[in-house]
């Protein structure tokens, strides 16, 4: 990639100004109701207890919570008790649970919310925006899920690939970076390019309406434009500075990177994407749905 050496920052950067900060995300939900709460702390002891010899108490916690997600026991939007209710409610300790929390909001799985709580922000991959993307399990036919967590948006003014695909825009281009939690097994990285001049809007969405819904079903939902074709190259390459220390290789290591070009139905160049991914043996399946998958505003 080229000219785009620039670190991004945690918050939106428009012309080198940073915006305020915003409102708490829409589409939260309330606390969970007494019986949710039970049948958590339920599934999570069984959880634990199944997984009783197999490390670290807070890794074995961060486990039991993403399985919940998997299996429906928690959704997008849950959220979660606080730190000392579920400490109480598994018999572990604050610390244990705080370092599981941690983790899990630096992997893009939960929002941590100051004044606020802690929410599941996660959806499956066949639900977001990498729909033409899918790790899979041993199995080859179902989906791993993934969690994202937006690292930065920004207006870039320099050339690249990525104007190379959109044309000359005289707004500059919109890349929104963000962490790509697969299953919590490993992270990718994504950058996300749109032109300033048509999609500058993206900007000042509420970050968890993205991460909830993804870059493309935004798109069709406040731009009434649709991504149905994609251009995909995978090339393993070295990985970038700016890059390692979110998928875990070192700079200069090498890992997957895949280029996907994106087109509305009248050949339009839309969108230009780059994901990094780490070395894993986790099936990736690239042939993609033949058509957008619907999307419809919460």
């Amino acid at each position: 990639m080229r000219g785009d050496g620039q670190e991004m920052k945690d918050n939106t950067v428009k012309n080198g100004t940073a915006r305020p900060p915003r409102k708490p995300g829409r589409g939260r939900t309330a606390a969970l109701s007494g019986d949710r709460r039970d049948q958590l702390n339920r599934y999570l002891h069984r959880q634990l207890a199944r997984d009783s010899k197999t490390g670290p108490k807070h890794l074995r916690l961060q486990a039991a919570v993403v399985a919940a997600i998997s299996e429906g026991v928690l959704t997008a939007g849950d959220q979660l008790p606080s730190e000392p209710e579920i400490a109480s409610g598994v018999s572990l300790s604050l610390g244990t649970v705080r370092r599981c929390l941690t983790q899990l909001a630096n992997d893009g799985v939960v929002s941590r919310e100051h004044g606020r709580g802690t929410f599941i922000s996660g959806v499956t991959l066949t639900e977001n925006e990498v729909w033409h993307m899918r790790f899979l399990e041993d199995d080859l036919v179902t989906v791993r899920p993934i969690y994202q967590r937006i690292l930065g948006r920004e207006i870039l003014r320099s050339s690249g690939s990525w104007s190379e695909h959109l044309g000359e825009s005289e707004e500059g281009y919109v890349r929104v970076r963000r962490a790509v939690n697969v299953d919590s097994l490993f992270v990718c990285h994504s950058d996300f390019y749109l032109r300033g001049d048509h999609y500058s809007r993206v900007l000042d969405l509420d970050p968890h309406e993205i991460e909830s819904v993804g870059l493309k079903h935004v798109l069709r939902l406040y731009f009434n434009v649709s991504i149905t074709r994609v251009q995909k190259i995978s090339q393993i390459l070295p990985t970038p500075d700016d890059v390692s220390t979110v998928i875990g290789v070192q700079p200069g290591h090498p890992a997957q990177r895949v280029e996907i070009r994106g087109f509305a139905h009248d050949n339009q160049p839309v969108s230009y994407q780059v994901i990094w991914i780490p070395p894993t043996a986790v099936p990736l399946d690239l042939s993609g749905p033949v058509s957008m998958p619907a999307a419809t505003k919460s």
